[in-house]
């Protein structure tokens, strides 16, 4: 396989890197951006997005960015783990150290909050693929606990 380094950039390539600049700009007005410890804005600006609506949406406590079992926590004091999920199977590392896990789908059209799962880790735990460590949302799943959001807050529950 051969690289194109130093030959023109393509017509797509070009309107790429025009997009991906305007969104660079408009990174740091998005609230829930986290910084690095250099003052530079992340790039995984749609796990930062979901991650912040969550914690407002369910009044969490963000963790600190190098908690690796969780990314919020109630006022309860339960450990929240956060996916955005493109696909069925979000990846979770083992062995689980949360208490819920909550995925948030995306609208592929303008990237507001579709549906917001909340998952106990019991579920978690029973739906998790041995091989390659995914938790598989099935469609009996997604009845019993994906909400379609509308502002309507599903519950965390005891």
């Amino acid at each position: 396989m051969e690289r194109k380094i130093g030959q023109e950039s393509t017509t797509e390539q070009k309107e790429a890197l025009r997009v991906m600049q305007i969104i660079a700009e408009y990174r740091e007005m998005l609230p829930y951006i986290r910084k690095s410890d250099d003052g530079s804005y992340h790039k995984n600006f749609f796990k930062h997005y979901t991650e912040g609506f969550v914690c407002d949406e369910f009044d969490l406590v963000r963790a600190k960015e190098n908690e690796k079992d969780y990314d919020a926590l109630s006022k309860k004091g339960e450990k929240i783990q956060i996916k955005e999920v493109t696909h069925s199977a979000p990846t979770i590392k083992m062995p689980i150290g949360f208490d819920y896990l909550v995925t948030v789908k995306l609208s592929k059209k303008d990237f507001s909050v579709d549906e917001i799962g909340v998952y106990p880790q019991d579920i978690v735990n029973e739906h998790m693929s041995d091989t390659n460590k995914t938790f598989r949302i099935t469609k009996k799943l997604k009845e019993a606990y994906v909400t379609k959001y509308n502002h309507a807050k599903p519950e965390i529950q005891d």
